[in-house]
């Protein structure tokens, strides 16, 4: 009966709940995953905004397309994209931040104004960089002009175009709101005048000190009720504006054995005798044996490989050096031609470009006939070359091609550069190459001073961790993490093994941590709610060592627990009891003795007379930053003895023995200017200041 009256009295809300767990029961579990992802797109929040991912993306992908264009590659590496990410985010931050509250002082940057910094009067230093020739060190205006005209048809120059038009106008748009803000900052004759007054007046004291240094900490005791009061009245000084992990690791560096020496020296010693019952084709085996695949090419005696027997570089012609150590490894070298050669030098030249009314055979004999006028000065090579040149960019620079070192082009074309003399000109076909198919006319139009050379053939084997190296030493980092189930096991066992314990603090969107890169996947399982303090890793593999990491604590955003701020707490509490006992010590003692330079006599105190101290001046000589100590000397007149000062490192009391005053003067505007240009100098802090006043939720760590 019972039950049925609290059914008749309840009725309605038990139907309601059993018909909503009916719902529950039978809604399909496909719902709830659609559900959980609704909010899986949102990758920020910045006032109330939520920024999707799609958008997110759209900023990524735009830096990163610029990137690969501007560095003609095919794929960024993991820091590249990375910092593409870091680009993206602070766009979004910038233009739904610190542009918005632009956007609202009405300031633009018009079109003339973007012309004007792109090929105008007023470079902008995005261009200078990008367009200054590095060898002439000019910058021609109409080449960059045409470079954007010309991006319109071109989808790669597109990009670029449009990237440097939108970090200029960028640039220049908060430069504007920077000025209109710097110029604000206003100072008055009456603060110029003190602040002179203030770096101008010149003091000399007497200081007497006793350092905190003289009493050990371990004879003040602390105990727990101090630093829980301590905690609660200094909350404001352990605030954390983003959450934080604190983590142990230990390393175990993938080093080569010493098997793995051996079968290094053995593989040498085999190529070593290969190559000495050679009679040709040194170079090719050198090219098709050496770890470090390095160019045939003629070289200086600086460049020579390191650890070859002094004088080796004047040894004759078909000279071999014995198997040598080197600094990964073992090696040995081969001289195998030496001549007279410069380092580098500059060519100039003419593109003959074969098309439908010219065919290649008549390209060769326009390349003659030039020739011919350039060997016998009729005419002069630049305008040769600015008439005839198929290469619109260099003919604009006399067909100059800039400076080359010694085997950095094709053979044929150094053969020439770098076995002749300046003035030499020489006819090429140049088809298959980067340039494209045209014949060239070349001329060395200067070069270094010539010296010795030498090409070498050189064979290199690094000695490099084996197979059974690496899992030998994974077996070890293996061992320990098994053995380290918990957080005090993990310190255990670091201590028992002797080995070298690291720490580090991380972020929830680092990619790296001391010295170890692309530790992304630490990252994240470091922050995974599921792993608590005292968690221990996985072994983590990477190129050149495992690792094992323990969280050892976890810093939530706002008031830092009071275990980790503890220690802290205790050093800053015995600070002050020290200096409650320097102060009562101090003041019996002046009270005897009065004068401070009797005082200096008694054990613990120091004693010195400072001069030429102004209220500005940063720190005292040999006592580090006392700004207490600053206003103290500065306050005070002539002649009078200071009460006893709690500084940073110490107890203090001073006398002021002379104060010469600022010399006279009536006009202040430097140091007006002066004042003006150190608070403008403060307006990058603008952009941190409109950030940290946003309120933003940054979920990014769940997409990376």
């Amino acid at each position: 009966m019972a039950a049925l009256q609290t059914i008749r009295k309840h009725g309605v809300l038990m139907l309601i709940i059993i018909g909503f767990s009916l719902v529950l029961f039978i809604i399909p579990n496909s719902f709830w995953d659609w559900l959980k992802t609704m909010n899986r797109t949102t990758i920020a929040e910045i006032d109330g905004k939520k920024i999707d991912y799609n958008e997110f993306q759209k900023y990524e992908t735009y830096h990163e397309t610029y990137l690969k264009i501007a560095q003609n590659i095919s794929s960024l590496s993991p820091e590249e994209s990375e910092q593409v990410r870091q680009y993206a985010w602070n766009e979004i931050l910038q233009n739904n931040l610190f542009f918005k509250k632009i956007e609202k002082t009405g300031l633009t940057i018009s079109d003339e104004e973007l012309e004007d910094m792109l090929f105008g009067t007023n470079i902008h230093q995005v261009i200078l960089q990008n367009f200054t020739n590095p060898n002439t060190g000019q910058l021609d205006t109409a080449q960059i002009k045409q470079f954007f005209n010309n991006s319109e048809s071109d989808q790669r120059m597109a990009v670029i175009a449009d990237y440097f038009k939108t970090i200029i106008r960028n640039d220049a748009l908060t430069n504007k709101y920077n000025t209109m803000i710097a110029k604000a900052f206003y100072t008055p004759t009456a603060i110029a005048k003190m602040d002179y007054i203030e770096r101008n007046t010149q003091i000399t004291f007497e200081l007497l000190s006793k350092s905190y240094g003289t009493i050990v900490d371990d004879s003040i005791p602390v105990n727990d009720d101090e630093i829980k009061k301590y905690y609660e009245s200094h909350k404001y000084q352990f605030l954390q504006e983003k959450e934080s992990r604190d983590i142990e690791y230990v390393n175990f560096n993938i080093l080569p054995s010493s098997s793995d020496t051996v079968a290094v020296f053995e593989e040498i010693n085999t190529l070593y005798e290969e190559f000495n019952k050679l009679e040709t084709g040194f170079a090719e085996f050198a090219v098709s044996n050496d770890d470090n695949r390095e160019n045939i090419r003629f070289i200086s005696e600086k460049n020579m490989p390191r650890g070859l027997p002094e004088g080796f570089f004047e040894q004759p012609d078909g000279t071999t050096s014995e198997i040598l150590l080197s600094k990964n490894g073992f090696f040995f070298t081969k001289i195998l031609e030496s001549d007279i050669r410069p380092d580098s030098v500059q060519l100039q030249y003419i593109a003959l470009v074969p098309n439908d009314t010219t065919t290649l055979e008549q390209c060769k004999h326009n390349a003659d006939s030039l020739r011919a006028l350039a060997a016998s000065n009729q005419m002069d090579f630049q305008l040769l070359a600015y008439f005839n040149s198929a290469d619109t960019e260099s003919k604009q620079k006399g067909g100059d091609l800039g400076w080359f070192q010694d085997g950095t082009m094709r053979t044929d074309l150094n053969d020439f550069a770098f076995k002749g003399n300046i003035g030499d000109l020489t006819i090429l076909d140049m088809q298959n190459s980067q340039g494209g198919n045209f014949v060239g006319l070349f001329k060395v139009s200067n070069m270094t001073e010539k010296s010795k050379k030498v090409k070498i053939a050189t064979v290199n084997k690094e000695i490099n961790p084996s197979n059974d190296t690496r899992n030998n030493i994974y077996g070890i980092a293996s061992n320990f993490m098994i053995k380290s189930t918990n957080g005090e096991k993990f310190d255990s066992i670091v201590a028992a093994d002797q080995l070298i314990k690291r720490l580090s603090t991380i972020g929830e969107l680092d990619n790296k941590f001391s010295n170890i890169n692309n530790a992304r996947e630490i990252v994240r399982w470091a922050y995974n709610k599921e792993n608590k303090v005292g968690t221990v890793s996985e072994v983590q593999e990477f190129i050149d060592k495992f690792i094992v990491v323990k969280i050892a604590s976890i810093k939530p955003k706002g008031t830092l627990p009071l275990t980790e701020v503890t220690e802290k707490i205790k050093s800053e509490i015995i600070k002050n009891k020290k200096a409650e006992k320097l102060m009562s010590e101090m003041k019996n003692d002046l009270a005897q003795k009065g004068e401070l330079l009797q005082l200096a006599q008694n054990p613990g105190y120091r004693y010195d007379t400072i001069s030429q101290q102004n209220f500005a001046s940063f720190g005292l000589p040999g006592y580090g930053t006392e700004p207490k100590v600053n206003g103290v000397y500065y306050a005070i007149p002539e002649n009078t003895k200071s009460q006893l000062i709690q500084g940073n490192n110490g107890i203090y009391v001073l006398k002021v023995i002379s104060k010469t005053a600022a010399p006279e003067k009536e006009e202040f505007s430097t140091e007006q200017l002066n004042i003006m240009q150190q608070n403008a100098n403060q307006i990058y802090r603008i952009q941190q200041t409109i950030e940290k006043s946003a309120k933003i939720n940054d979920y990014r760590a769940k997409f990376f």
